[in-house]
């Protein structure tokens, strides 16, 4: 029998999260609750129901096949739905005939994701792109995504993951022997600012981190790619006390390939609204260009690594 895995989204053409171009799986639930996630829609396991007003046309039909009395009439959005009385069932997703109404996530088993991925094999290797799986977090469904990067390793396909490290290393370490490129993202090494903006205690992260180190030191894992991203949060983890902390932290990760800065966006703010959920960076300016050249300085003093600024 196929595993099966719960995704929320898959896209193809991507130029970003590893080599070439690549189809982009994101998996389904997250540990975290970081506070600037610009994917809300990846943080449940189960399914998410987003409701976009401005494409609602005021049929009723959602409201007629709601069974759990979760829907209704607001003068200015349209037809509403209560998130205390949604069961996350789907039925008005599936009876809105404008799309106004949509679900974030299914099932979806490796035999029906690898014939998605291999669809485009001939930009693959035109371009050394690939399959990268993220999230959400990939070590929420271990099995799956192990699975999933196997059968596209099988194929020839390259494989990359994208991963906050919070797991059991049993599981990271089984699938990172199938995975060609990873990606680890490096909120804060500060463990009280980590556990006050992503809900989460960083000491599993911090020591998965070391052990990745160590694995990619292995001979037969030299041909891997390590890469740490840091998100630059505007009045987060901004702070060059905090960049200082960790230059110090991947200065001794010596098998790191490289560290890329990453710039905060607001592009999920609209995503919040249509899961009914506030959106506490709402206005917050977008990461400048100062702030990222000062914060990729002061890591490069401390760490002595290669450390580039991400454009995403």
């Amino acid at each position: 029998m196929s595993i099966s895995g719960k995704i929320f989204d898959i896209q193809r053409y991507s130029l970003h999260d590893g080599p070439g171009i690549r189809t982009l799986i994101f998996m389904k639930g997250c540990p975290l609750r970081c506070r600037w996630c610009c994917n809300p829609e990846g943080l449940q396991r189960r399914d998410d129901i987003l409701y976009d007003s401005t494409l609602c046309i005021g049929c009723g039909k959602c409201l007629e096949v709601c069974r759990f009395d979760a829907v209704y009439l607001s003068q200015e959005d349209g037809f509403q739905i209560d998130r205390v009385k949604c069961t996350h069932c789907g039925a008005c997703a599936k009876a809105c005939p404008s799309g106004a109404k949509t679900v974030a996530g299914r099932e979806i088993t490796v035999k029906e994701v690898l014939d998605i991925v291999r669809r485009d094999k001939p930009f693959y290797k035109s371009s050394h792109g690939g399959a990268t799986l993220g999230g959400g977090e990939i070590l929420e469904q271990p099995e799956f995504v192990y699975e999933v990067l196997k059968a596209c390793k099988n194929d020839g396909i390259d494989t990359a993951i994208e991963t906050s490290g919070h797991g059991t290393w049993e599981h990271l370490e089984k699938i990172l022997t199938v995975t060609d490129t990873v990606f680890v993202d490096l909120k804060t090494v500060n463990p009280a600012l980590h556990l006050k903006t992503t809900g989460v205690s960083n000491t599993r992260i911090l020591e998965n981190l070391q052990k990745v180190n160590d694995f990619m030191g292995k001979e037969e894992n030299r041909e891997k790619v390590f890469i740490v991203r840091i998100p630059v949060i505007p009045n987060m983890n901004d702070s060059t006390e905090i960049a200082v902390e960790a230059g110090r932290f991947l200065k001794d990760l010596h098998n790191c390939t490289s560290v890329e800065v990453l710039p905060f966006h607001n592009y999920g703010e609209m995503k919040y609204k249509k899961l009914g959920l506030s959106y506490e960076f709402s206005g917050c300016p977008n990461s400048t260009a100062e702030m990222l050249i000062t914060y990729q300085r002061n890591i490069i003093k401390e760490s002595g690594r290669d450390v580039v600024i991400k454009k995403l």
